[in-house]
């Protein structure tokens, strides 16, 4: 029995020595957020539905400045040089249209666009929205910009 509970205790030791090594290797790496994927894919349709326009600052109420839209075969050097600093996320997986909330000279947030349809009438590979003029039109939940104005290359 004392045996049987040794080795459990240094399995879980081990485990948990693994997972703060990963955690410590890992650095300053940010993730996709998946709860602001949702919502604002569910904003898109319910925009589209409801024929108003998807205002990105209501549905991201936290700190941002500026919005990019980033085509999903961008690659990091692309998004870096958009931002103006080093790209600090990580893409595994994404369905969509790459959206990088950027406040400063940081990242807030970022999620992927996981709607039906997509952005048009944007640059590619990156289009670059201040928070004021990140709001959209939904026709068949394809979102166009609202002004002209935006979608400015960095």
């Amino acid at each position: 029995m004392a045996r049987a509970l040794t080795a459990v205790g240094v399995l879980l030791a081990l485990l948990l020595g693994g997972a703060l090594l990963l955690i410590g290797t890992s650095g300053d790496r940010q993730a996709i957020d998946p709860l602001l994927s949702e919502r604002i894919s569910l904003a898109a349709a319910r925009a589209d539905r409801l024929g108003r326009p998807l205002d990105f600052a209501a549905v991201a109420p936290f700190d941002w400045d500026r919005l990019l839209i980033i085509d999903p075969a961008a690659g990091p050097k692309t998004i870096s040089d958009a931002l103006g600093f080093s790209w600090p996320g990580e893409v595994a997986f994404q369905t969509g249209d790459l959206l990088v909330f950027a406040q400063g000279s940081g990242v807030a947030r970022y999620a992927d666009y996981r709607g039906e349809g997509g952005f048009d009438g944007v640059r590619r590979p990156v289009a670059v929205f201040d928070r004021a003029q990140a709001r959209f039109r939904a026709d068949g939940l394809i979102l166009r910009p609202l002004s002209r104005a935006s979608g400015r290359a960095r």
